[in-house]
């Protein structure tokens, strides 16, 4: 599992671990059971969120604005990649947006799939009282 931000990598080090006051991510699991159609939600919840913590074996820092996202010496793939609010709010033209994508997508093998959570037709978002760059994609 990646991120770029060290405080986002504690966040989900400490999840892993169990660790008491950190981010719950049950909502989203529980979105994801109800659309599946689950027959016994909380049970699917606790199967899936026990599944994800086994199968991450090193939390690392990643950087989609190298070539190399997590350096020239990683040939890892990951299955899916997850980008949220990321490349629009650090990307300053089109090119630099499509340059971005590109080395995101090379963390992915052949078959695995590029989830992109944005927001369309703004120039900025606000997060609590802090305003982020959004590249205009008109």
């Amino acid at each position: 599992m990646a991120d770029f931000a060290p405080p986002n990598l504690d966040v989900i080090r400490g999840w892993i671990k169990g660790d008491e006051g950190h981010f719950n991510w049950e909502h989203m699991f529980r979105f994801a059971a109800e659309t599946a159609d689950a027959k016994d939600v909380s049970e699917w919840i606790e199967r899936q969120i026990s599944h994800i913590k086994k199968s991450v074996n090193k939390v690392v820092t990643c950087d989609v604005s190298e070539e190399f996202p997590l350096g020239a010496d990683f040939v890892e793939a990951f299955d899916v990649v997850l980008v949220s609010f990321c490349l629009c709010s650090v990307a300053r033209s089109l090119t630099e947006y499509t340059r971005l994508l590109k080395n995101a997508s090379s963390l992915l093998p052949s078959g695995g799939y590029l989830v992109m959570r944005d927001e369309l037709f703004v120039k900025s978002y606000m997060v609590g009282d802090k305003t982020f760059h959004h590249i205009d994609m008109q």
